[in-house]
């Protein structure tokens, strides 16, 4: 399926969405309940800069979700707004203030750099395929495939992404497939998820919610 370009426009529902909603109450049973459930005015949707998703990804991996907006919190405070200037004037010792390990730091500093030293190396993502863009922002250090997922869903609305490196998804498959065991369940997924396609963003973005009532957005 050819990639979309999204006119990148805030808080707007994804013009695929109502028909990847008709496709997957269609094709997935179970999905359909979580779908029932939601309320219509919630979406996945765009709320943030291109430098913030890709920084609040930063600051959510491997971490819950309750602790990393403890430190976007803490963050915001110390650094200001967070964007590329603000985090590259604030010294490192200070945005460990924010209880960002060290590592994280440096990925921020990093991508702070590419932002104002390289901003078109980012900037011409929405024209580029999906494949593409995972393969460029891995090359970015401190991002890996997972990072770049939650850029595609959540930074240009891409509808066909499925986040298998996701823990929050892989834990939603065991709930509403009912899977034993979660060694299992990410080649389920992999296998039901073909079924949602076009639409496997979408197909994901329920999956969160069966578990998080609460929308995250990167």
């Amino acid at each position: 399926m050819p990639f979309f370009i999204m006119s990148l426009r805030y808080n707007q529902k994804p013009k695929y969405w109502n028909k990847a909603l008709n496709h997957i109450n269609q094709c997935d049973n179970k999905l359909s309940v979580v779908i029932k459930k939601t309320k219509k005015s919630d979406y996945l949707t765009r709320s943030c800069t291109s430098f913030q998703t890709l920084a609040n990804a930063i600051i959510g991996q491997q971490i819950s979700i309750s602790a990393a907006a403890s430190i976007t919190h803490r963050l915001k405070l110390i650094a200001g707004k967070i964007n590329p200037i603000n985090i590259d004037k604030s010294s490192s010792q200070n945005l460990r203030k924010s209880g960002l390990s060290a590592k994280k730091v440096i990925y921020l500093k990093e991508l702070s750099d590419v932002y104002i030293n390289n901003p078109s190396y980012i900037y011409d993502f929405r024209y580029l395929d999906d494949n593409t863009i995972i393969e460029r922002l891995s090359k970015l250090y401190g991002i890996g495939e997972w990072t770049a997922h939650m850029y595609l869903i959540f930074q240009l609305n891409r509808p066909n992404v499925l986040p298998i490196g996701d823990l929050g998804i892989i834990n939603s498959a065991k709930k509403i497939y009912n899977l034993k065991e979660q060694s299992h369940a990410k080649e389920f997924l992999l296998q039901k998820a073909k079924a949602w396609d076009p639409y496997k963003t979408v197909g994901s973005w329920f999956l969160w919610r069966a578990i998080d009532i609460d929308i995250v957005q990167y």
